[in-house]
């Protein structure tokens, strides 16, 4: 068995992070597979993974897989919880519009959630935002 068993990708969970990478979150790949470049080193990174014991055939034995990860927001479930929702979503609307973002659709997607609206108010508000994704 080989130590490293397959790949998943890490996409950088900040504003300025591509709608396309954000999609690509978790994507798994076996070992061995070319996977997909990353236009940009900050996007994301794939990760290797170590066999589970279910791959070495040891079933009944439960793996060690952290919980969380890092965010622009701080600590977030390691699948990107709703945060990861909220940034697709955000990333849809700045890159439909890329030489005028629309504040207000920005606002109802803020205002369509209490998690969303406790995002927005981590960076700060709406104009925040928006200037954090461009750059």
């Amino acid at each position: 068995m080989a130590l490293i068993a397959r790949h998943s990708f890490c996409a950088t969970m900040q504003l300025r992070t591509p709608l396309k990478v954000l999609a690509m979150h978790g994507a798994l790949l076996p070992a061995g597979h070319a996977h997909p470049p990353v236009e940009e080193a900050w996007h994301g990174i794939w990760v290797p993974l170590a066999p589970t014991w279910a791959d070495l055939g040891l079933l009944g034995i439960p793996d060690f897989m952290p919980s969380t990860m890092a965010s622009d927001i701080g600590p977030i479930p390691i699948d990107g919880g709703d945060y990861l929702v909220f940034l697709k979503l955000f990333r849809a609307i700045v890159e439909e519009r890329p030489t005028k973002t629309d504040a207000a659709a920005v606002q109802a997607l803020v205002d369509s959630s209490p998690s969303f609206h406790a995002f927005a108010l981590t960076h700060g508000g709406v104009q925040a935002m928006l200037k954090r994704a461009s750059g």
